[in-house]
Protein backbone atom coordinates (compact mmCIF):
# COMPACT_ATOMS: atom_id res chain seq x y z
CA UNK A 1 0.00 0.00 0.00
CA UNK A 2 2.83 2.38 0.85
CA UNK A 3 4.42 1.91 -2.58
CA UNK A 4 1.13 2.88 -4.26
CA UNK A 5 0.82 6.01 -2.11
CA UNK A 6 4.46 6.95 -2.80
CA UNK A 7 3.90 6.56 -6.54
CA UNK A 8 0.79 8.74 -6.36
CA UNK A 9 2.78 11.56 -4.76
CA UNK A 10 5.63 11.67 -7.30
CA UNK A 11 5.91 14.74 -9.57
CA UNK A 12 5.15 12.60 -12.64
CA UNK A 13 2.10 10.99 -11.01
CA UNK A 14 -1.03 10.73 -13.14
CA UNK A 15 -4.22 12.63 -12.44
CA UNK A 16 -6.60 10.45 -10.43
CA UNK A 17 -10.20 10.37 -11.63
CA UNK A 18 -13.21 8.59 -10.18
CA UNK A 19 -15.59 9.23 -13.04
CA UNK A 20 -14.87 8.65 -16.72
CA UNK A 21 -13.33 11.92 -17.94
CA UNK A 22 -14.88 14.03 -20.66
CA UNK A 23 -12.25 14.78 -23.28
CA UNK A 24 -13.01 17.06 -26.21
CA UNK A 25 -12.73 15.42 -29.61
CA UNK A 26 -12.46 11.87 -30.79
CA UNK A 27 -9.68 9.55 -29.62
CA UNK A 28 -6.62 9.36 -31.85
CA UNK A 29 -6.48 5.62 -31.20
CA UNK A 30 -7.20 3.00 -28.54
CA UNK A 31 -4.60 0.57 -27.22
CA UNK A 32 -6.16 -2.88 -26.95
CA UNK A 33 -5.04 -5.86 -24.90
CA UNK A 34 -3.53 -8.57 -27.09
CA UNK A 35 -4.48 -11.28 -24.62
CA UNK A 36 -6.80 -11.68 -21.66
CA UNK A 37 -5.46 -11.28 -18.15
CA UNK A 38 -5.37 -9.34 -14.92
CA UNK A 39 -3.53 -6.05 -14.96
CA UNK A 40 -0.55 -6.72 -12.69
CA UNK A 41 1.44 -3.51 -13.13
CA UNK A 42 1.42 -0.20 -14.98
CA UNK A 43 4.58 1.82 -15.66
CA UNK A 44 3.26 5.29 -14.94
CA UNK A 45 6.63 7.00 -15.51
CA UNK A 46 6.83 5.67 -19.08
CA UNK A 47 3.21 6.66 -19.71
CA UNK A 48 3.85 10.19 -18.47
CA UNK A 49 7.01 10.46 -20.61
CA UNK A 50 5.06 9.30 -23.66
CA UNK A 51 2.23 11.76 -23.03
CA UNK A 52 4.65 14.66 -22.62
CA UNK A 53 6.75 13.70 -25.66
CA UNK A 54 3.65 13.40 -27.86
CA UNK A 55 1.69 16.24 -26.23
CA UNK A 56 -1.32 14.02 -25.82
CA UNK A 57 -3.72 12.82 -23.15
CA UNK A 58 -3.75 9.17 -22.10
CA UNK A 59 -6.78 7.75 -20.29
CA UNK A 60 -6.27 4.40 -18.58
CA UNK A 61 -9.57 2.55 -18.81
CA UNK A 62 -8.89 0.07 -15.99
CA UNK A 63 -7.13 -0.07 -12.62
CA UNK A 64 -4.41 -2.50 -11.58
CA UNK A 65 -6.11 -5.75 -10.61
CA UNK A 66 -8.90 -5.54 -13.19
CA UNK A 67 -9.33 -8.51 -15.51
CA UNK A 68 -9.43 -7.45 -19.16
CA UNK A 69 -10.49 -9.71 -22.02
CA UNK A 70 -8.45 -9.95 -25.21
CA UNK A 71 -9.21 -6.99 -27.45
CA UNK A 72 -10.44 -4.74 -24.63
CA UNK A 73 -9.41 -1.10 -24.76
CA UNK A 74 -6.90 -0.46 -22.00
CA UNK A 75 -5.58 3.02 -22.91
CA UNK A 76 -7.45 5.67 -24.88
CA UNK A 77 -5.19 8.25 -26.55
CA UNK A 78 -6.35 11.78 -27.35
CA UNK A 79 -4.47 14.42 -29.31
CA UNK A 80 -1.67 12.21 -30.67
CA UNK A 81 -0.64 12.05 -34.30
CA UNK A 82 -2.54 9.03 -35.66
CA UNK A 83 0.20 8.55 -38.29
CA UNK A 84 2.36 6.54 -35.89
CA UNK A 85 -0.54 4.83 -34.15
CA UNK A 86 0.65 1.26 -34.76
CA UNK A 87 4.15 1.93 -33.38
CA UNK A 88 2.80 4.06 -30.52
CA UNK A 89 0.19 1.45 -29.66
CA UNK A 90 2.92 -1.18 -29.27
CA UNK A 91 5.03 1.17 -27.15
CA UNK A 92 2.07 1.96 -24.87
CA UNK A 93 1.03 -1.69 -24.63
CA UNK A 94 4.48 -2.41 -23.16
CA UNK A 95 3.74 -0.11 -20.21
CA UNK A 96 1.15 -2.55 -18.89
CA UNK A 97 1.73 -6.08 -17.61
CA UNK A 98 -1.10 -8.59 -17.91
CA UNK A 99 -0.93 -11.96 -16.21
CA UNK A 100 -2.94 -14.95 -15.12
CA UNK A 101 -3.38 -13.73 -11.52
CA UNK A 102 -3.54 -10.47 -9.65
CA UNK A 103 -0.47 -9.43 -7.64
CA UNK A 104 -0.17 -7.26 -4.54
CA UNK A 105 2.73 -5.03 -5.69
CA UNK A 106 0.48 -2.34 -7.24
CA UNK A 107 -2.91 -3.74 -6.17
CA UNK A 108 -3.64 -3.10 -2.47
CA UNK A 109 -7.25 -4.22 -2.98
CA UNK A 110 -5.94 -7.71 -3.73
CA UNK A 111 -3.98 -7.71 -0.46
CA UNK A 112 -7.20 -6.86 1.39
CA UNK A 113 -8.98 -9.68 -0.46
CA UNK A 114 -6.26 -12.19 0.49
CA UNK A 115 -6.41 -11.18 4.16
CA UNK A 116 -10.19 -11.53 4.23
CA UNK A 117 -9.98 -14.97 2.59
CA UNK A 118 -7.40 -16.14 5.14
CA UNK A 119 -9.57 -14.96 8.05
CA UNK A 120 -12.67 -16.66 6.62
CA UNK A 121 -10.83 -19.94 6.12
CA UNK A 122 -9.29 -19.75 9.61
CA UNK A 123 -12.77 -19.43 11.10
CA UNK A 124 -14.26 -22.26 9.04
CA UNK A 125 -15.25 -25.45 10.90
CA UNK A 126 -12.72 -27.44 8.84
CA UNK A 127 -9.75 -25.31 9.96
CA UNK A 128 -10.93 -23.82 13.28
CA UNK A 129 -7.87 -21.59 13.85
CA UNK A 130 -9.07 -18.53 15.78
CA UNK A 131 -5.52 -17.35 16.55
CA UNK A 132 -4.76 -16.93 12.87
CA UNK A 133 -8.11 -15.22 12.35
CA UNK A 134 -7.38 -12.70 15.13
CA UNK A 135 -3.89 -11.96 13.76
CA UNK A 136 -5.29 -11.41 10.27
CA UNK A 137 -8.06 -9.17 11.59
CA UNK A 138 -5.45 -7.08 13.44
CA UNK A 139 -3.40 -6.63 10.25
CA UNK A 140 -6.53 -5.98 8.21
CA UNK A 141 -7.61 -3.33 10.70
CA UNK A 142 -4.23 -1.60 10.42
CA UNK A 143 -4.34 -1.69 6.61
CA UNK A 144 -7.91 -0.36 6.49
CA UNK A 145 -6.92 2.41 8.91
CA UNK A 146 -4.11 3.47 6.54
CA UNK A 147 -6.43 3.27 3.54
CA UNK A 148 -9.08 5.30 5.37
CA UNK A 149 -6.55 8.02 6.20
CA UNK A 150 -5.48 8.34 2.55
CA UNK A 151 -7.01 10.94 0.25
CA UNK A 152 -8.10 9.08 -2.89
CA UNK A 153 -9.78 12.06 -4.48
CA UNK A 154 -6.65 13.13 -6.31
CA UNK A 155 -6.02 16.57 -7.67
CA UNK A 156 -8.65 18.13 -9.84
CA UNK A 157 -7.78 17.28 -13.44
CA UNK A 158 -6.25 20.19 -15.29
CA UNK A 159 -8.37 21.48 -18.11
CA UNK A 160 -6.80 20.97 -21.52
CA UNK A 161 -3.04 20.99 -21.49
CA UNK A 162 -0.71 18.41 -22.91
CA UNK A 163 1.14 15.48 -21.52
CA UNK A 164 -1.67 14.28 -19.27
CA UNK A 165 -2.22 10.79 -17.90
CA UNK A 166 -5.60 10.14 -16.30
CA UNK A 167 -6.05 6.98 -14.28
CA UNK A 168 -9.00 5.61 -12.36
CA UNK A 169 -8.31 4.72 -8.75
CA UNK A 170 -10.20 2.78 -6.15
CA UNK A 171 -11.76 4.81 -3.39
CA UNK A 172 -12.63 3.86 0.18
CA UNK A 173 -15.91 2.24 -0.92
CA UNK A 174 -14.17 -0.03 -3.42
CA UNK A 175 -11.72 -1.25 -0.76
CA UNK A 176 -14.62 -2.20 1.48
CA UNK A 177 -16.58 -3.98 -1.27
Amino acid sequence: FESVVRAANRPDAPEIVHEPPTIAGEPSFVVRARSAGSIQAIDLSRLTRFAREHRCTLVLNHVVGDFVPAGAGVITVYGADPGGAERDEQRLRQTMVLGVERTIEQDPAFAVRILVDIAIKALSPAVNDPTTAVQVINHLGDLLHRIGATDFRGAAPAEGGTGRVLIAARGWEQYLA
